[in-house]
C-alpha cells in the first residue's frame, strides 16, 4: 500500500512494513457517503482512514473480527457519516465505532462467503444488509440493537446468471445492483421474512 502526497507528488510505502516479505492482500475499500472515511483490511490489520485528520489508524483483525479472526474477514461497510463500521466474517458481523472500538458482534445464521457477496448500510444508517451469494438473499440487521431482522429477496428479474451484486442503497429504500448486463434496483421497503428456506453455504 502506497500513500501519495499530492503537495510534492511523491509516494511512500505504508504496508507491508519491514523487508516486504509479509503477506498482504486488500480486496476492496469501503467509504462513507460523505467521503471522509475509508476502511479496508490488509495483512493482519483492519484500517480506517480519516480525511479530516489525514490519519490512518488500524487494529488487529482479531479485534475487528473477534475473538481470533476465525475464517477471516469477508466484507465490510461504513455508514454515511463514518460513525459506524460493520465487519462481516463467515459466522458473524462485528460493529465498531470510528475509533475502532467494538460495540457488538452478532452471529449470522448462514455462512457468509467472500465471492459474489456484499455488505451495505441503508441510506439512513438504520439497517445493515448482507447479500448472500447463492441463492441471492439479503440478511437485514438493525444497527441500533444489532439484532437480525430477517431476509429480503435480492434477485433481479430477469435473473439468468446469478451474478448480481449490491453496490449501494438510496433514500427511497432501494438496493442498487449490477450484473453482467446492466445496473438494476430492488426495493427493500417490504417487511423481511423471519426465516430463509434455502440451504446456507458451508463455511
Amino acid at each position: 500500500m502506497f500513500e501519495w502526497d499530492s503537495n510534492v507528488n511523491t509516494f511512500a510505502q505504508i504496508e507491508p512494513k519491514g523487508n516486504g516479505n509479509s503477506l498482504w492482500e486488500t480486496d476492496s475499500l469501503a467509504r462513507s457517503a460523505d467521503h471522509k472515511w475509508a476502511a479496508f483490511a490488509g495483512g493482519d490489520q483492519f484500517y480506517l482512514y480519516s480525511s479530516d485528520s489525514n490519519i490512518l489508524t488500524s487494529v488487529s483483525l482479531n479485534t475487528a473480527n473477534p475473538p481470533q479472526n476465525l475464517y477471516g474477514v469477508r466484507g465490510y461497510a461504513v455508514n454515511g457519516d463514518g460513525s459506524l463500521i460493520a465487519v462481516a466474517s463467515a459466522t458473524q458481523v462485528t460493529f465498531l465505532t470510528n475509533s475502532l472500538t467494538v460495540l457488538a458482534s452478532t452471529p449470522i445464521p448462514g455462512a457468509f462467503q467472500t465471492a459474489r457477496t456484499a455488505v451495505q448500510f441503508s441510506h439512513d444508517g438504520s439497517r445493515l444488509y448482507l447479500q448472500y451469494d447463492f441463492p441471492i438473499t439479503i440478511q437485514e440487521l438493525n444497527t441500533t440493537t444489532y439484532n437480525l431482522l430477517g431476509y429480503l429477496s435480492g434477485t433481479v428479474i430477469p435473473d439468468s446468471d446469478n451474478l448480481e451484486r449490491m453496490l449501494a442503497t438510496d433514500s427511497r429504500g432501494r438496493g442498487i445492483y449490477r450484473n453482467r448486463r446492466r445496473a438494476s434496483d430492488c426495493g427493500f421497503n417490504s417487511a423481511p421474512c423471519p426465516q430463509f428456506n434455502g440451504k446456507p453455504n458451508p463455511v
